[in-house]
């Protein structure tokens, strides 16, 4: 009897731990802060009032630069061009979905864009790229 019961209680915790890894896989993953972006060299966006407010469209510019913000769960950026220069922003759903931004340059060379994110939350996170204007 002995045996039965050590048995039964065995695989009990067999398929308690096969029923426990199952609830783990099946929960989604969690977003994290994450500061993320992509650089477009040669452009910058220039503004212009449409019907639906201001809008942008890109023009060439060897000293320019369009920046894409790819960051998730982020509320507030904070671009630093490596020129000596920065922005800030709030991010609006709605206003600021595409999520860009552009700069101009004084003058050809090689320069490190840092990205800043926060959340709500408290947490921050930031990234850099270094680029060269021609």
């Amino acid at each position: 009897m002995k045996k039965i019961a050590l048995i039964a209680a065995v695989l009990l915790v067999t398929f308690s731990g096969c029923k426990k890894d199952a609830e783990q896989q099946e929960q989604p993953a969690q977003e994290y802060l994450t500061a993320d972006f992509s650089v477009k060299p040669g452009s910058v966006l220039i503004p212009y009032e449409s019907v639906s407010g201001t809008s942008y469209v890109e023009q060439q510019d060897h000293l320019g630069v369009i920046v894409y913000n790819k960051s998730i769960k982020s509320d507030t950026y904070h671009w630093e061009w490596g020129d000596g220069k920065s922005d800030y922003g709030i991010i609006i759903t709605g206003i600021d979905s595409k999520g860009r931004s552009t700069h101009t340059y004084s003058e050809p060379g090689t320069y490190t864009i840092t990205l800043t994110v926060a959340n709500g939350e408290g947490e921050t996170d930031y990234t850099s790229k270094t680029i060269t204007i021609l």
